[in-house]
């Protein structure tokens, strides 16, 4: 199931998730990370941009009555904060 996508700097992200606790990040439809958990994971991945090497890091977990939620950092700069609290 798709969780999430989000556009930055004609970029996409897709975070994928399955009930079997499967997790996939996609960078430009192309996968950047895999792990499996049951409460979330942590998912690092480092992709050139306009020459430059950027790093992102995703993080899913579990939201309370409102199922999965993702966090999103480039650089260690937040794009997406929908768990709490959100780590810096």
């Amino acid at each position: 199931m798709k969780v999430m996508v989000i556009y930055y700097n004609e970029h996409q992200i897709a975070v994928h998730n399955t009930m079997w606790g499967e997790e996939k990040v996609y960078y430009d439809s192309k996968l950047m990370s895999s792990k499996t958990s049951l409460g979330g994971a942590f998912h690092v991945f480092t992709t050139e941009e306009n020459g430059e090497l950027v790093e992102y890091e995703v993080q899913l977990g579990i939201r309370p009555f409102s199922g999965i939620g993702v966090n999103v950092w480039r650089n260690r700069v937040p794009l997406v904060a929908m768990l709490e609290p959100f780590p810096s």
